[in-house]
């Protein structure tokens, strides 16, 4: 298991089995990707209100939904999760229905934000999918899923795709012109054996934050990964040495947006409710986009930012949306049992191929 994997699973573990004196406490505990809350932000509600913020971090969300699937959460309050999931848990009862609260700073967030996120979630942050890459060896940026599907005698072995089932397929199924929907059999055992002719080419399948934060010193070693927008900043916190970049490449990229949604176990849902309009205030969700290095999916925090940073800051460009984009939506209902097992497969596959060139 990944190194960054045990510090964020023995946390949630830790979190998830305190007494229940414990819950019964003013802290607001948070479920979260690492590097997705400004401390700042953190520190300033903390001022305000008094309320402390614990976060319990999490690194795939596959995990993570099983995590919130097994327990019933009386400890965590917020949980950071994609559309999707919003979704499926509101079904389940897993989380609230935000719009029987009163939150008056939604206004400031778009219908279409809204509509991604459902009843269950407020719009958080919102980025693309796609490649970051190494600028000292990609002088010209590359523009193409297939720069990672098919990659140069130089960069094999160097690169991370996604192990994500959903986004696995993605690179495939973008360059192939097919609906991201598609549960063809025939369709799918075909991006099976593109994946499979790959194995020998990638260094890990991984987010590859994940990787970075588990192999710190082996940095150099990755040349190009699939990505979500905004990983780049990160890379580029973690490691002075080398400059990253991220595109969104030509073929077409999906939409993602991350929701904030309360546990309906939660023991502090006013302070949770409070604290999601906190973070969907103008000003402070303007702040956190800034030190995060995200999309904000308020309109009015991205109208703060690009008049501080005169137009040419980052997050102002990534506050427009690509050509003709899809969203994860789009495959809300569709199953996923067969990709699951292909991905599965896939991973394994490689396992034993590290394992026997050792």
């Amino acid at each position: 298991m990944l190194f960054l994997k045990k510090i964020a699973w023995v946390f949630v573990l830790y979190i998830l089995s305190v007494s229940h004196s414990y819950a019964n406490n003013t802290t607001l505990t948070i479920f979260n990707w690492a590097h997705y809350l400004s401390d700042d932000v953190v520190h300033q509600w903390q001022n305000e209100t008094g309320v402390p913020i614990e976060q319990a971090f999490y690194d795939d969300d596959v995990e993570r939904d099983r995590i919130i699937n097994r327990r019933s959460h009386r400890i965590l309050d917020i949980a950071i999760l994609d559309e999707i999931s919003s979704h499926n848990f509101l079904e389940n009862g897993k989380v609230l229905d935000l719009t029987k609260y009163d939150i008056p700073n939604r206004k400031y967030i778009p219908e279409l934000w809204q509509d991604q996120c459902g009843d269950a979630g407020i719009p958080y942050f919102w980025g693309t999918l796609g490649l970051v890459y190494r600028k000292d060896l990609f002088p010209t940026p590359p523009n193409s899923w297939w720069e990672i599907l098919s990659p140069k005698p130089e960069h094999r072995k160097h690169i991370i795709f996604m192990s994500d089932y959903t986004d696995m397929f993605m690179p495939s199924l973008f360059t192939m012109g097919v609906a991201l929907s598609s549960t063809d059999a025939n369709l799918l055992k075909a991006v099976y054996h593109q994946l499979e002719q790959l194995i020998p080419d990638v260094l890990a399948f991984d987010y590859v934050l994940s990787y970075a934060e588990s192999n710190p010193h082996d940095l150099k070693n990755i040349h190009l990964a699939m990505a979500y927008s905004g990983d780049e900043e990160v890379l580029n916190s973690l490691d002075a040495e080398y400059e990253w970049g991220f595109v969104t490449p030509s073929e077409g990229t999906i939409v993602w947006v991350d929701c904030l949604a309360v546990f309906s176990q939660s023991q502090h849902i006013d302070d949770a409710i409070k604290f999601i309009d906190y973070l969907t205030r103008p000003e402070i969700s303007a702040q956190n986009a800034r030190d995060v290095g995200n999309s904000t999916a308020n309109d009015e925090a991205l109208r703060i930012n690009q008049v501080r940073e005169g137009g040419n800051d980052m997050l102002t460009v990534t506050g427009q949306l690509p050509h003709n984009p899809h969203y994860y939506n789009e495959i809300r209902r569709v199953s996923m049992t067969l990709k699951h097992r292909i991905a599965s497969s896939i991973i394994k596959q490689h396992e034993q191929h590290n394992h026997e060139n050792k």
